[in-house]
């Protein structure tokens, strides 16, 4: 409308006069075709106490499958402290217990009850189990408008911090990317403890939630090799008394690593060697079960190699015969084999 009315009335063009008066209507053909998405508000607003506003989201699925079957991860993130937690899900059914185990563990720590929560509109969020739960509880309900994710964008840039963590820590240990359900766990511990420029002072989420500093005595670099102590108990006579993993996270309010044997068995030890100069890797396949035999002869590597080829099979047959002729033409030697070309 602007670009018209400026075109008719200003000194650009010849040829037209313009004696009328602009009336400010909709231009129904512009909004139709051009009319860009209305801008979001800036929401510089804080909860100020903790649980008072609580984000959540889910993110996935996953190509990859953990080794627990895990596809996606339920981001929660508290308003105030900016402390978060994420809960490795099989499916996305799996919020709602999620969320209540984080929701009471929260309500201890901080004395307060969770007032609101924000969330997208997705069915596992505003149906179900956890509309049931978040009902019962007088929880309110902050649902985003279909497809406006920065309505609550604090989580999802939460999630996107997260997820670039995760994959830096797959990228420099060089683990399968089955791993990502404790990079990401590791990525969360790790937030927790480092300080934000959204809370005064640069204090880190875990004080403002524990009141407690962090102790980062126990850091230790992700998927570097580690021997762990087997106890006398569980290994037996003559048997080593540590054995080679690979560092691949922590526990919360528990003293000790979460480590992985060679062949992807997961343990919780407090007696560990750490080396972490050197990253640790998985035991290559090399033990997989044979194949059960079949009563079908093996064909020679130059029978396979012709069968294989994309030629008729007509042809095939009178190069595998005419070999055959070629090679009984031959003079052999006690052992059976075709002596070499004279010189």
């Amino acid at each position: 409308m602007g670009t018209t009315r400026d075109v008719l009335t200003k000194d650009t063009i010849t040829g037209t006069s313009w004696t009328s008066s602009f009336t400010p209507d909709h231009c129904i053909p512009c909004l139709i075709g051009k009319s860009p998405q209305m801008p979001f508000s800036s929401n510089k607003h804080r909860a100020e106490k903790i649980c008072e506003l609580i984000h959540i989201d889910t993110c996935g699925p996953y190509p990859v499958l953990t080794r627990k079957k895990e596809q996606y991860f339920l981001a929660i993130l508290d308003d105030n402290s900016n402390y978060g937690a994420c809960s490795l899900l099989v499916q996305k059914s799996g919020a709602c217990a999620a969320w209540i185990k984080t929701k009471a563990r929260w309500e201890n720590i901080s004395g307060n009850k969770v007032k609101a929560i924000r969330v997208d509109n997705a069915k596992e969020f505003v149906e179900g189990k956890m509309c049931t739960e978040l009902d019962n509880a007088g929880i309110s309900v902050q649902a985003t408008a279909p497809y406006a994710h920065q309505q609550n964008g604090k989580i999802e840039r939460y999630i996107r911090t997260i997820s670039d963590t995760a994959q830096t820590l797959l990228a420099d240990s060089k683990l399968p990317p089955s791993f990502w359900g404790l990079a990401v766990l590791t990525a969360v511990y790790l937030r927790n403890r480092i300080p934000t420029k959204t809370l005064p002072g640069h204090i880190t989420p875990h004080e403002k939630m524990t009141k407690e500093k962090p102790d980062l005595s126990m850091l230790r670099i992700f998927g570097c090799q580690c021997f762990v102590h087997q106890p006398e108990e569980i290994r037996g006579k003559g048997a080593a008394c540590h054995f080679e993993a690979i560092f691949v996270g922590y526990i919360e309010n528990r003293l000790g690593w979460l480590v992985c044997d060679l062949n992807g068995k997961l343990f919780f030890s407090r007696d560990v060697i750490f080396n972490e100069s050197v990253p640790s890797h998985l035991s290559p396949p090399h033990n997989r079960p044979a194949v059960a035999p079949t009563n079908t002869p093996s064909l020679p590597t130059t029978d396979r190699v012709l069968r294989s080829h994309p030629k008729p099979l007509s042809l095939v047959a009178e190069i595998i015969m005419d070999r055959d002729e070629r090679l009984s033409a031959q003079p052999m030697t006690t052992s059976g084999n075709p002596l070499p070309p004279p010189i």
